[in-house]
Formats: C-alpha cells, sequence, structure tokens
C-alpha cells in the first residue's frame, strides 16, 4: 500500500488553518502517520522522523525570537518541558518538518512566528519570567521555617492534559495553580501562595513573626 492510497485528515481544513498549502499528498500524509498504524499495515513510514525535524524547526524559531525580544528569568519556562509531550504535540512537529521539505525554512519560520510569537510577547508582557517557586521557598525558609512540597493531580487525555498542583509548608496548603504541564502548574500555585504570604501581616514583619523582610522575586536577567 502506498503512503498515496493511505486514508488522512482533511487537506482543506488544516491547510487553511495553517494558511500554507501542500505541494504534494505525500508528504502531508506522512506527516499524520502515527508509529501504531505504520506498523499495523505493514511498516510504513512514521512522522518520526518528520518530528525530529520539525522540532529542530520549532526550537530554531522561538529561539531567535526570544534572543531578538526577550531577556528571561532563570524561571522561564514557555514549552513546560517534557511533561506535556503527546500525540497532537508530535504530529505538530512532524507538520512543521514537512512544511520545512515541501516550502522551505522562510515558510515554516513564518508558520511558527504565527503561531507562537504572540505567546512569547504576551508572556514577557505578564512577567512571566519571574521564578516565583525559587521566590516562595526563599521566603518560607526565613518565614515559616520549612521548604515547600508540591502535590500534584492530573486529568485528561493525553493529548490534553490538565495539570493541579497545590503547594504546602510544613503541612499546610498555601496556594494551588493549574497549567498546561507541572512545572507550570507549580510555578502558579508557587505565585498564589507567595504573593498571599507577603501580603499576611506576620510574614512581612508587621506582626509576631518577625522582621525580616519579604524578598521580592528575582527580575528577568
Amino acid at each position: 500500500m502506498g503512503v498515496k492510497a493511505l486514508r488522512s485528515p482533511k487537506r482543506q481544513p488544516i491547510e487553511k488553518s495553517l494558511g500554507i498549502r501542500f505541494g504534494g499528498e505525500e508528504l502531508y500524509v506522512w506527516a499524520f502517520t502515527h508509529r501504531s498504524f505504520a506498523y499495523e499495515n505493514g511498516g510504513l513510514p512514521t512522522n518520526e522522523r518528520l518530528e525530529f525535524l520539525g522540532d529542530a524547526v520549532l526550537g530554531l524559531v522561538v529561539t531567535d525570537i526570544i534572543y531578538r525580544a526577550l531577556r528571561l528569568g532563570r524561571g522561564e519556562e514557555l514549552s513546560g518541558g517534557r511533561d506535556k509531550s503527546s500525540i497532537l504535540a508530535d504530529t505538530l512537529e512532524a507538520v512543521l518538518g514537512a512544511i520545512y521539505l515541501d516550502k522551505g525554512l522562510s515558510r515554516a519560520a513564518a508558520l511558527v512566528r504565527r503561531l507562537f510569537e504572540p505567546r512569547v510577547m504576551e508572556a514577557a508582557g505578564r512577567g512571566a519570567a519571574l521564578d516565583y517557586k525559587t521566590s516562595l521557598q526563599e521566603l518560607a525558609a526565613s518565614s515559616l521555617g520549612g521548604m515547600p512540597s508540591y502535590a500534584i493531580e492530573e486529568e485528561g487525555p493525553d493529548h490534553a492534559k490538565r495539570f493541579t498542583a497545590t503547594v504546602s509548608v510544613a503541612g499546610t496548603a498555601y496556594g494551588s495553580g493549574k497549567g498546561r504541564s507541572k512545572k507550570e502548574a507549580e510555578q502558579q500555585a508557587a505565585r498564589e501562595a507567595f504573593e498571599s504570604l507577603a501580603s499576611d501581616r506576620m510574614v512581612t514583619g508587621t506582626g509576631d513573626a518577625g522582621t525580616d523582610p519579604v524578598p521580592s522575586p528575582p527580575a528577568a536577567e
């Protein structure tokens, strides 16, 4: 069975969404061929090689955006690491690899910028470079006499998981947060806990807990 004979997602809505028309059917179908389907149909080519290539294209363009536009702190985690890897994420990378082969780097880069540059700039504008986990750790050690610990719950299918983190110190919960990765959820929980504790009179030194000033979140480097 040839690649062109395989059933694949309808091209028109996907091409319309991406704003790119594939030159041929073969690369398009290849990008959507998961290994489970390939193995069940005689060892067809899978999208894993394209995924590898697309990951490099994605990394290059996003890194270029960051290099030109942002100064990031040590706590910045734009992608959430590998915690949110999924079939859909891998497929997107395969599609980017296919577009790179079909249209060249400039078209692939233009698509990556359209999909991701607004999110990168929005994150920078919201101060996402602040490392609230580190700030909370320093605050908890100086004011609560303990270190934060995080409990993680997850829900949803593999391609759309959502994580909820609850941060506690000495058995007392101080904040919770949600995100598409464990790290994102933990950062949100740490931010809630830090801001809550920083506004608490006993922690800021206006109560009976002491006079140590509350440390500020590390600024972007």
